[in-house]
């Protein structure tokens, strides 16, 4: 099987995907808070998310961190046994990196030179974040691949589709929001027009589908405490990179996750 992240999109497909209890998100063991140092703790026992990974075959996975949309995404692979789907997701992933390295040299240079997507592909296959998305099927991949596309999309003067692409990658990752603040620099009212269309689309969809109690939930419990960074190695966040450096030492255990939040505090006054 593969490392701790795709077993979670797996089960919040699957979770998403039946009637009944569609909670995807889950206070820490007892009830109490969840907090940066129990965000990385498994599921609590006795929960649909528990229950519906010993069906799947699955041991009990750690916490889905994602927005809640990404469970409506992940559908289509709860669909398939565990091992196929990852097989799958895994060369879906590397047939994106492939088209987004095609379609950013084409915008680089005005033209796919097949020599160059040799040696992005040789650089890309070498890179490690993407060896770690493979294992560990991420969503990387996807995420640059919408990216790209939404840049092609607004080279080619087709807003409305840029729009889609950076809504739906917003709806994986936040980060790709930050394009927002281009678009209103260069008053591109029509992208950011269909941009906020598809954003309101995707998430009445998502409530519609997952209910008011998942979007509050990830919105008021756990993007706050992802927004900072979770600081230990395995982090590879501006914020915990930022955070390392201030007190010099990368964390590997997660019993030191309270030290460094508040040093990340005492840093950023967040």
């Amino acid at each position: 099987m593969a490392g701790e992240d795709f077993p979670i999109y797996y089960i919040a497909g699957n979770v998403a995907r039946h009637h009944g209890d569609r909670t995807l998100y889950y206070p820490a063991y007892g009830g109490e808070k969840l907090t940066l140092r129990n965000l990385l703790d498994p599921v609590p026992p006795n929960t649909e998310w528990s229950r519906v990974a010993e069906a799947s075959g699955l041991r009990n996975t750690g916490r889905f961190m994602a927005p809640p949309f990404m469970a409506l995404l992940d559908e289509p692979l709860s669909l398939m046994p565990p091992a196929t789907a990852l097989m799958g997701w895994r060369l879906a992933s590397t047939l994106m990196l492939v088209t987004a390295f095609y379609i950013a040299i084409g915008l680089f240079d005005g033209r796919h030179s097949f020599g160059l997507l040799v040696i992005a592909v040789a650089a890309g296959f070498s890179f490690f974040p993407f060896i770690e998305t493979l294992f560990q099927g991420q969503v990387d991949a996807l995420v640059l691949f919408l990216w790209v596309s939404g840049v092609y999309f607004v080279q080619t003067r087709a807003s409305i589709w840029s729009a889609f692409c950076f809504a739906i990658a917003t709806m994986i990752k936040l980060s790709p929001a930050l394009a927002v603040f281009v678009f209103l620099l260069r008053r591109q009212w029509r992208w950011l027009i269909a941009y906020t269309f598809w954003m309101a689309t995707f998430l009445a969809i998502g409530i519609w589908q997952l209910g008011w109690h998942n979007h509050v939930f990830w919105l008021t419990r756990v993007m706050p405490m992802l927004s900072s960074g979770v600081p230990y190695f395995a982090s590879k966040s501006l914020p915990s990179f930022v955070a390392d450096v201030y007190v010099r030492k990368v964390p590997l255990e997660y019993r030191t996750f309270l030290y460094y939040h508040s040093a990340l505090h005492c840093l950023t006054g967040h």
